[in-house]
């Protein structure tokens, strides 16, 4: 026998499949452990009243018990390399989350529709409203929907065929 030492010659961040490698690595790991993945949404993960949230390599852990989330925790260390960041989350990339007296929480997106009013002239001044989307409805893509760039030309026009005191 001959020893041999190795050496990585480029991260695996830098590779074209690195992602596809890792979300892979997550799933085998997180499906061992008996989390489903949620039909609506493939970055929700659902056990036994837990709920983890992925977003890349972030993830939120959501659980009806502190105990149950703290043998959750313990048992991902074992598997990934995790830091825990404690339990208030008050933003998680980019979403919003108030916590509610009654210990519940809202979460929502103020960035994109932020950028939204900055694009369409006048509307700075528009009196806007934080509407709660429904519980009880599970968003899903729209197929053959329209794409990114129609949807800005829609609001495009929009701005340049509306009144922008009007509210929203």
């Amino acid at each position: 026998g001959q020893d041999l030492t190795l050496t990585l010659k480029k991260n695996l961040y830098g590779q074209k499949d690195a992602g596809k490698t890792w979300w892979e690595h997550l799933a085998s790991g997180l499906e061992g452990m008996g989390f489903k993945q949620c039909e609506g949404d493939q970055y929700v993960w659902e056990k036994d009243g837990l709920v983890i949230i992925v977003y890349v390599d972030d993830c939120l852990l959501f659980g009806n018990s502190n105990d149950n989330a703290d043998k959750v925790v313990e048992e991902l260390g074992k598997i990934f390399d995790i830091t825990d960041e404690g339990t208030t989350v008050e933003e998680y990339v980019g979403v919003k989350i108030n916590h509610t007296k009654y210990g519940n929480f809202r979460m929502y997106q103020p960035h994109p529709m932020q950028k939204i009013i900055q694009a369409i002239p006048g509307m700075e001044k528009a009196n806007n409203h934080l509407i709660l989307a429904s519980t009880s409805i599970i968003l899903t893509a729209v197929k053959n929907g329209p794409g990114r760039k129609e949807t800005w030309e829609y609001l495009s026009h929009l701005s340049a065929h509306t009144n922008s005191t009007r509210s929203m």
